[in-house]
């Protein structure tokens, strides 16, 4: 809670400050205050409108989608993650795409559709070993792993 103050601080002083204000989403959706949540992750995607940066909007979107996967708004989260997807794709946002695809794979595999998920895990996997992003790679191959042993293979 001593963050959320510094960040609430910091988005007082500057209203405009997305960072500031995609940190108190994050915040507030650990805590389990997802209204708050919510609201913050509104406030960055009406800046990244206002600002015309594509990439805060997907951004936005993206953090969306995790929370309506938090409360089980499966469509609502799927809706969310392609719209930031493409976003990311049009912008060539390689880390983003990733994020989304890992997302959509998390999410493909909640919906018991395995043959989806895993090739949505690929896709990020391939994506995270071409940025370099060792701890998503990690991530991503124990996605994977656990998609095989569910599987029984």
């Amino acid at each position: 809670r001593g963050a959320l103050v510094h960040y609430r601080r910091a988005v007082e002083y500057d209203p405009d400050d997305w960072i500031g204000w995609n940190r108190i989403g994050h915040l507030k959706h650990r805590l389990g205050e997802l209204a708050e949540a919510q609201a913050a992750y509104e406030r960055v995607r009406a800046i990244g409108h206002a600002t015309d940066d594509r990439a805060v909007v997907a951004t936005a979107l993206g953090n969306l989608g995790t929370l309506a996967q938090t409360r089980g708004d499966l469509d609502e989260a799927e809706k969310y993650y392609r719209q930031s997807l493409a976003i990311d794709e049009e912008l060539g946002r390689k880390q983003g795409m990733a994020n989304q695809l890992g997302n959509l794979g998390v999410l493909a595999e909640a919906r018991g559709e395995l043959d989806e998920a895993e090739e949505y895990y690929r896709r990020a996997l391939a994506l995270f070993e071409a940025l370099g992003a060792r701890p998503q790679v990690e991530k991503t191959r124990g996605l994977l792993q656990a998609l095989r042993e569910r599987r029984g293979r």
